[in-house]
């Protein structure tokens, strides 16, 4: 497993793997957690892989980035798991309740980041260390943040892929809005609440 207790005590051996709903993820410990350490990949919902419109969704979405087209920013979205919208999320979280794994929640993500130094430079810890991807990105516990988007949205415009900023949703909290970790170029992190035609990934998370 991967035991990582402080910023400088990385161990990538005894990486394991572990199949969820038919397919095969990377997972490790992290803190005192064991968190999949790649994104999830599992078609759920009524509309899949098409270009959202609506302002104020009120169904569950999952896409591929650029709906799959390889053309789009040079970089296949197939091989960085699903974006999920709010309901999205709350569609995996029924399809996994008897897999042991759950949606994180936002403490989840807290401890995490903490763990990683605090929001100001858990992103340069975080992030993958392939400059292909980010300039900056250490991947110091495995979690391996990789660069490639969101879809974007707000209660007022459609949304859109946006390149430069990706991020996870953690557990449904509150009515209209998800809340959301986000990662860009910067080292740091940042939190908000996300609306209903926003999508993010998403990582499961299992308590030990």
């Amino acid at each position: 497993m991967i035991l990582n207790h402080g910023i400088n005590s990385l161990n990538t051996s005894g990486v394991d793997e572990v199949e969820i709903l038919g397919k095969k993820y990377k997972y490790g410990k992290i803190g005192n957690k064991y968190w999949l350490l790649e994104n999830f990949d599992h078609k759920v919902g009524s509309r899949f892989n098409t270009v959202l419109q609506d302002t104020n969704m009120q169904y569950s979405y999952c896409c591929y980035y650029g709906l799959g087209d390889e053309s789009i920013y040079g970089k296949n979205g197939l091989n960085y798991g699903l974006l999920y919208n709010p309901f999205g999320v709350q569609d995996i979280e029924s399809a996994i309740t008897n897999t042991g794994w759950r949606v994180p929640t936002s403490d989840d993500f807290n401890d995490l980041i903490e763990l990683a130094g605090g929001y100001s430079v858990a992103g340069y810890h975080l992030k993958s260390d392939d400059k292909k991807e980010w300039q900056s990105g250490l991947n110091e516990f495995g979690f391996n943040v990789r660069y490639l988007g969101r879809v974007s949205g707000s209660s007022y415009i459609s949304a859109y892929f946006d390149q430069y900023v990706t991020g996870f949703f953690a557990k449904y909290e509150s009515w209209q809005k998800q809340p959301s970790f986000k990662f860009d170029s910067n080292n740091y992190v940042q939190t908000e609440q996300s609306y209903y035609n926003s999508a993010y990934y998403v990582r499961l998370v299992k308590d030990i």
